[in-house]
């Protein structure tokens, strides 16, 4: 059919018969209500089919019936015509109170027959040339029925020999779908049957053939969530993974700026006492000398004259020998505090010493503080705390460069230790620039560098502050502008292992 033979009916159905010349209505002024149209869109990620999207309209519509529903409704709705007799039809002219009974007989059956919600026969009847329709159910006879537009459009259609299938619509007796065919009377129609199907059988009809449908989009559609899911999950490894990559050539980096530095310090530390040694060896190997040209001279007994020479010659080994033990004892003591920043033995997770980890890290920083800086050392009763030496020690060594870096000339770096029942407390103060307020919220970011203030190592404090959390711990800034700045290092007393690994 059509699609402009579907018209929707508001009309209530009221029982009864009415003789009205109906001329052809005009179209376009049938309302539509309680319609809906959906859309269904198929998703595609590349080649993959994901599932579909489905649109829905405000309102319900039932006009594009499938093929079949509508040819197994016509098909009934012209089996039920059959019923009626075409004799009946002449007798409407000559015996109407007995046609109408026999008409509302077989009305009544049709219905219980087929399963109709409702039976109706407009009979036709030209008057000056123009059709008048009177309407008859199985319920009661004729009576006076005012036709609506829509309907009368709708018997007018099917009068011209069409064959109408309505929309879903709803009255007063709930809703339905009108069949509407024409009655033949000797080749020329004579009037026109409409059943009308109760809506909720078409309704299961069609929720039985849209619900598989539906199923398999949604089966579809859950698919499609999984290989997305799957591919964020890919995407998000990945980039996981590279974070880690960047993260961990961001610590390398730190840690070789760092070392760099630490070289450069250490080298001219021991470069000192190297030079007192050599130049202690060149005065051994010259009294040495002279001694042996003495003792060959004098056939091993020296003259009395050279006496106070030899004298003075082996007091000057003896505090040579002095020189060489003391710078020994210094190239011992930076080796000693290497090993004890590094703990090259010690990198387990265990207890460690904060005031010697501040010490052994000071001492390695001896050529960077110079004579500009001072060290000021108020440390308080502190226990041994658990954790990883190597690594606090870093922190320690990027903290105290950090600060000596932020005073561009004299000034003063404060270590203050103390404790609680709690947790352990390092304070590194310094005299310097300050650190602005705008810049606080991002001064352990990873990008947040200045190269002539203390933001020049923002990547070690992110550093420090990975470590410190690990130890489950935090570090707390305080700082004023022109005045300086304190880092407040705050560590648990008490960290078992398994703490630190978040078991």
């Amino acid at each position: 059919m059509r699609g402009d033979d579907h018209l929707l009916s508001e009309a209530t159905h009221h029982a009864g018969s009415a003789s009205r010349v109906l001329p052809p209505p005009e179209r376009g002024h049938h309302r539509e209500r309680n319609r809906r149209r959906f859309m269904a869109l198929t998703l595609f990620l590349e080649i993959l089919i994901l599932g579909a999207l489905y649109l829905f309209s405000a309102r319900f519509i039932e006009k594009n019936l499938e093929q079949d529903i509508q040819e197994h409704m016509q098909a009934i709705a012209r089996h039920a015509a059959g019923h009626i007799d075409p004799i009946g039809l002449r007798l409407i002219f000559s015996e109407k109170d007995f046609f109408f009974q026999e008409l509302r007989r077989e009305l009544r059956e049709i219905e219980k027959a087929f399963g109709l919600r409702e039976g109706l026969v407009y009979i036709v009847e030209l008057k000056e040339g123009k059709p008048v329709f009177s309407v008859m159910t199985n319920r009661k006879p004729f009576r006076g029925h005012p036709y609506p537009p829509e309907i009368a459009h709708r018997i007018y259609q099917a009068y011209q020999g069409r064959e109408i299938v309505t929309d879903l619509y709803r009255d007063r007796h709930g809703e339905f779908i009108s069949v509407l065919v024409p009655l033949y009377l000797e080749g020329e129609v004579a009037g026109v049957l409409e059943v009308d199907f109760p809506g909720q059988a078409y309704r299961d009809k069609v929720r039985a053939r849209t619900i598989p449908f539906l199923a398999g989009l949604s089966g579809l559609m859950l698919l499609g969530l999984g290989v997305i899911f799957v591919i964020l999950m890919k995407l998000h490894r990945a980039r996981e993974e590279e974070l880690k990559q960047t993260q961990l050539q961001i610590i390398q980096t730190e840690k070789m700026n760092l070392l760099s530095r630490l070289v450069a310090g250490i080298a001219h530390e021991i470069n000192n006492p190297i030079g007192a040694i050599n130049s202690s060896v060149d005065i051994v190997n010259r009294c040495i000398g002279r001694l042996e040209a003495w003792i060959q001279g004098s056939n091993g007994a020296p003259p009395e004259n050279q006496q106070p020479q030899m004298l003075q010659t082996l007091r000057l080994l003896e505090a040579n020998s002095r020189v060489i033990a003391s710078a020994e004892e210094r190239i011992y003591a930076i080796v000693r505090n290497l090993r004890n920043f590094a703990h090259l033995d010690e990198a387990e997770f265990k207890q460690t010493d904060i005031h010697q980890g501040l010490e052994s890290t000071l001492a390695l920083l001896t050529h960077e503080f110079g004579e500009r800086i001072q060290i000021i050392r108020n440390y308080g009763e502190v226990p041994p705390i658990y954790g990883y030496p190597v690594q606090l020690n870093q922190v320690f060594l990027s903290m105290l460069v950090n600060a000596a870096e932020a005073i561009p000339g004299e000034g003063v770096i404060t270590i203050t230790t103390r404790a609680d029942a709690h947790q352990v407390y390092i304070s590194i103060a310094d005299t310097g620039q300050g650190i602005p307020p705008e810049k606080m919220r991002t001064l352990f970011d990873v990008t947040f560098t200045r190269k002539s203030s203390r933001m020049h190592l923002g990547m070690g404090l992110y550093n420090a502050c990975q470590v410190i959390e690990r130890h489950r711990g935090k570090i707390e800034v305080r700082s004023e502008v022109g005045k300086g700045t304190e880092f407040i290092i705050i560590l648990p007393r008490e960290l078992s292992p398994e703490e630190e690994k978040g078991e």
